[in-house]
């Protein structure tokens, strides 16, 4: 056998589903899709599953990740002067009024 949990199902008459889950050799009654389903008790000897899906959904965190990849770039760009407009050629000098316009 290469799994230690696993599950059987097979078609009832009224056209739902009837699973038994299985440890080992043992296995839970049959029971139809919709109703609550008893987990099996662990056996002696064995560890008891732990759930290890705590914590954060994968798409929180690589939301992140690419909310802060698109800030950093958008930094680096603006510091590096990619979104500043060219720089104007024409250079105006006031030397104040002279006599000609008297």
């Amino acid at each position: 056998m290469l799994c230690g949990e696993w599950a059987v199902a097979r078609p009832t008459s009224g056209g739902a589903t009837a699973l038994a889950y299985c440890r080992g050799s043992t296995c839970s009654p049959w029971q139809t899709l919709g109703e609550p389903i008893a987990p099996l008790a662990a056996a002696q000897g064995e560890p008891a599953l732990v759930d290890d899906r705590a914590g954060l959904p994968p798409w929180v965190t690589w939301g992140a990740v690419g909310v802060g990849s698109l800030v950093a770039a958008g930094l680096i760009l603006w510091q590096a002067g990619t979104f500043d407009g060219p720089a104007s050629d024409t250079e105006f000098t006031f030397t104040g009024p002279t006599a000609v316009s008297f």
